[in-house]
């Protein structure tokens, strides 16, 4: 039994590992394919698409630190190929919005695309922790993160995304209808700075579920190595 347990453990190591390589590769080109479209704007002096790249960066970082909570959560043996090619798919659409960032309405065609995705991403992670719950349940340590991984999970996915698809939408459907306001006048900045703030709280959001997940995890990896 404890070589079966040893051996079990030694494949959700490979699998965890695995994932963060692919997460960590993923956003290393994004930020690469961020900085290469940023360039013009920034050398010219284009201050009207800083905000684009600032909400970009933050995406970025909500998209790293979101990844490597749930694979520090649920990610386990054996490994679904299908969650890593979401990642791909999600990765190409992050990719193809940072380079629209000098052109505010494709860019929020592109980032209501990449929102899209992301659902479809979340969804696939929302059935891998219910597949899970045996693991984690047969402890008062376990029963606790799922309960944490499950309330977070289903929030952002009822909520959170969403709410980010319906903004993108709307803001590319009024600079689209009205050009001469939102694009000659200057007041797509409003709608990028609405984006910005909103990338922003998640990202804050983020950074406490990954502090207090991080702690119940810990407990969890303690009771389970007792």
């Amino acid at each position: 039994m404890t070589i079966i347990t040893k051996s079990k453990s030694k494949l959700d190591s490979v699998v965890i590992d695995v994932e963060l390589l692919l997460i960590s590769v993923v956003q290393g080109l994004a930020i690469q394919a961020l900085v290469e479209a940023a360039i013009i704007p920034i050398q010219e002096l284009q201050f009207e698409y800083w905000p684009y790249f600032l909400t970009a960066f933050f995406f970025i970082l909500v998209y790293w630190a979101q990844a490597i909570l749930h694979t520090l959560t649920f990610i386990k043996w054996p490994l679904d190929i299908g969650h890593s090619f979401l990642y791909y798919l999600t990765a190409i659409v992050e990719f193809l919005a940072f380079y629209q960032i000098t052109d505010p309405f494709r860019w929020f065609v592109f980032t209501s695309a990449l929102m899209l995705s992301i659902i479809f991403l979340y969804i696939f992670d929302l059935w891998l922790l219910k597949n899970r719950r045996d693991r984690f349940c047969a402890t008062k340590e376990g029963n606790d993160l799922y309960n944490h991984a499950l309330r977070g999970q289903t929030f952002e996915l009822y909520f959170f995304v969403p709410a980010a698809v319906v903004f993108n939408i709307l803001a590319a459907a009024t600079i689209y209808y009205y050009p001469v306001i939102f694009i000659d006048n200057g007041y797509h900045l409003w709608l990028i700075g609405a984006q910005g703030l909103f990338t922003l709280g998640f990202l804050i959001r983020s950074i406490w579920q990954f502090k207090k997940r991080s702690e119940l995890i810990t407990l969890y990896e303690e009771r389970d190595a007792a």
